[in-house]
């Protein structure tokens, strides 16, 4: 817990270093008070994807990677609408994904799942597949096969 006191004002300014969960507590530490919180955060700076090419004919790629913790890698991919994509990561334990689309879908699983299934994509579009290293990994060296099957 970080505070400081400014002129009667607590301010933070910092960076978080992991997604998760945080919780602000605002506490009087006398008589009952008002106050207005404001949170502010700025954009998250993250990679620009690598694109997907999948081989004349086929239906899948696979990439290795490595990646530090807090550094996710992101791809991008084109997919027609009501196709079913599978995206799998192994080693499963300690990759978070998720896919987004351009129209706001989006779809994710914790890394103990290690494979990510959408039974029916929405529309013809770019989607982005982000894999992100659970907090306590470290390094993480990684295989993803991306499939995406005719309607």
């Amino acid at each position: 817990m970080v505070a400081v006191n400014v002129d009667d004002r607590a301010e933070w300014r910092g960076e978080l270093y992991s997604t998760q969960d945080y919780f602000i507590e605002a506490v009087s530490v006398g008589e009952a008070t008002t106050y207005t919180l404001t949170v502010t955060l700025s954009a998250l700076s993250l990679p620009e994807p690598t694109r997907i090419q999948f081989e004349p004919g086929a239906t899948s790629a696979a990439i290795e990677g490595s990646m530090e913790p807090g550094m996710p890698d992101r791809y991008v991919l084109r997919a027609l609408r009501g196709q079913r994509m599978e995206v799998r990561v192994s080693p499963a334990a300690a990759v978070d994904i998720a896919v987004e689309g351009q129209d706001g879908s989006f779809w994710s699983v914790p890394s103990w799942e290690g494979t990510l299934t959408i039974g029916e994509l929405p529309a013809t579009q770019d989607y982005i597949v982000t894999l992100a290293t659970v907090p306590s990994a470290g390094t993480t060296s990684y295989t993803m096969e991306v499939r995406v099957a005719p309607p």
